[in-house]
């Protein structure tokens, strides 16, 4: 093998181990992700174990529509006090009848409920 070969060749393999060695090291490290008082994406939005008991005595002053993710195709859904809730779901005693692309109508018994999100011009005058 000529000289300038051989230089490439150890050149070529001291590359490679060095490339080999730090991707073993990677692995070795577990990803750690920091939410900064953010919601975690990794993580499911439905949870299975939702505690109702809380909610039972809630009025509807205690409701607080928080957002609304409209797709009138696929199924609405709705941000009420930082859970996400669809049509038919339970808030304590109040049952989701419609999401709209700005509000939620809630039922409890035969009184029915329409909760609207704030607007913008709302939220700045509250803030000041």
């Amino acid at each position: 093998m000529k000289p300038l070969n051989l230089l490439k060749f150890l050149l070529f393999i001291a590359v490679m181990w060095g490339m080999a060695t730090n991707f073993c090291l990677a692995l070795d490290r577990e990803f750690m992700y920091d939410s900064a008082d953010r919601r975690d994406p990794f993580l499911s939005l439905f949870t299975d174990n939702v505690e109702v008991s809380d909610l039972e005595e809630l009025s509807v002053e205690g409701v607080k529509l928080e957002g609304i993710i409209f797709d009138p195709l696929q199924g609405s859904l709705a941000i009420v006090n930082g859970e996400i809730y669809r049509i038919s779901d339970f808030i304590g005693g109040f049952e989701i009848k419609e999401i709209g692309s700005n509000f939620v109508k809630i039922a409890k018994g035969d009184i029915l409920y329409t909760i609207k999100l704030p607007s913008d011009e709302t939220k700045t005058k509250t803030e000041k």
